[in-house]
């Protein structure tokens, strides 16, 4: 029976590649485009001849190109997003907030301007700017083009995205990674957004019409996790429970920012270590963590464990976390919206402020100290330290 097992994983493992490769590899790549699309030159081919990868996606939308092209122009970095799985760009230090409306500062977008994606991702220069027909930018080192083009279909429009990226020098376990990886996780960031852009564009074009409902799972793929209600506690959605296990991975590698820690603590039950990743909040030269949706998994734990968990990066280390009381708590959840210096009533602030905890843009602590029964918040204290 052993054997038979392992023989039906080993060739599984064989089996899954080859059919992906055959079979799969080329929906992944090719998502939504018709064949015409995929083999039509497009603004910015010429820019990179020889890539490695090219992907082509692309989606039809109910409104005119000039209703598109807003939603486009804004995109990246501290504007108005990318419209996709906002909190998977942010462990990243990415600084994605995807805007629901058009954002008039952003819209001045010109060729040579540059967006930086976080501090250690590539720098992206605007190559070709068309109004209401092409959009292309090119990475600094030449490796990567991220082309956007609208082609007029009737009354409907056709947003096609195109990726071309070389890999020079990579190596074979690399290259093999691109394949089986991150080809397959690009098309998960990039279908959301194309219908991220598609349900923005045509709620501007047809206000009247009722814009789509979102189910639990699609919500916090458009826009912040909606945390705030007043129950105890506040389920994320499905899709975050299922990717949660990336973030300690992504928090390990050093490619969040440095206030995301990943705490460990036994299961109430199991025993067994569960890991979750948080944003560590500083008030006043203590660090703190805010339980955004109440009393979650991890808090429970926490509060079985006595507060003996372990916190860290790349490597955790023993503290101790002690609950504080309703009436202490203000400041502390004030100073997680205002961490890494972002500015009272900034648009990261409202999102987070409107969306985790259902307050205005810039909350005064007697605003919070309305909601605080419901968040949890705990002191990191030093191992052995007591309540006091």
């Amino acid at each position: 029976m052993r054997t038979r097992r392992v023989a039906c994983v080993a060739a599984a493992t064989v089996v899954a590649p080859l059919a992906y490769l055959v079979v799969g590899r080329k929906p992944c790549l090719t998502w939504g485009a018709a064949e015409e699309e995929v083999d039509r030159l497009m603004p910015g081919d010429d820019l990179l001849a020889n890539p490695d990868i090219v992907s082509t996606r692309a989606i039809s939308i109910d409104a005119p190109p000039a209703t598109i092209w807003p939603w486009l122009v804004q995109m990246g970095p501290g504007r108005g997003g990318v419209y996709t799985y906002d909190w998977i760009e942010n462990l990243f230090g990415l600084n994605m907030h995807s805007a629901e409306e058009i954002l008039p500062q952003f819209q001045d977008l010109r060729v040579g301007d540059v967006q930086s994606l976080g501090s250690k991702g590539p720098r992206l220069r605007v190559e070709v700017l068309d109004a209401e027909k092409a959009m292309v930018l090119r990475s600094e080192d030449g490796n990567w083009v991220w082309a956007f083009a609208l082609y007029r279909e009737g009354e409907r429009t056709r947003l096609v995205s195109r990726n071309r990226i070389a890999t020079p020098g990579a190596s074979r376990l690399v290259r093999v990674f691109n394949i089986f990886v991150m080809a397959p996780g690009s098309l998960i960031m990039e279908r959301k957004m194309l219908l991220g852009i598609r349900r923005r564009a045509e709620h501007l074009a047809h206000p009247t019409t009722k814009p789509a409902s979102e189910s639990r799972a699609v919500q916090g793929l458009f826009k912040p996790v909606d945390y705030s209600g007043r129950t105890p506690y506040r389920r994320p959605p499905a899709t975050y429970l299922r990717l949660q296990w990336l973030g300690p991975l992504v928090t390990a590698s050093g490619m969040s920012p440095k206030y995301v820690v990943t705490l460990e603590v036994p299961g109430r039950r199991s025993g067994v270590i569960r890991r979750t990743t948080l944003v560590r909040a500083t008030y006043e030269d203590h660090d703190y963590l805010v339980a955004l949706a109440g009393e979650s998994e991890w808090v429970r734990n926490v509060r079985a464990a006595g507060g003996r968990v372990r916190i860290g990066r790349k490597e955790r280390h023993p503290v101790r976390l002690v609950e504080l009381p309703p009436e202490q708590r203000a400041p502390v959840i004030q100073a997680y919206l205002l961490r890494a210096g972002r500015r009272p009533g900034s648009r990261a602030v409202a999102n987070e402020a409107r969306y985790y905890f259902g307050v205005s843009a810039d909350p005064s602590v007697e605003e919070i100290e309305r909601i605080v029964q419901h968040y949890p918040v705990f002191r990191i204290e030093p191992e052995g330290a007591s309540d006091e």
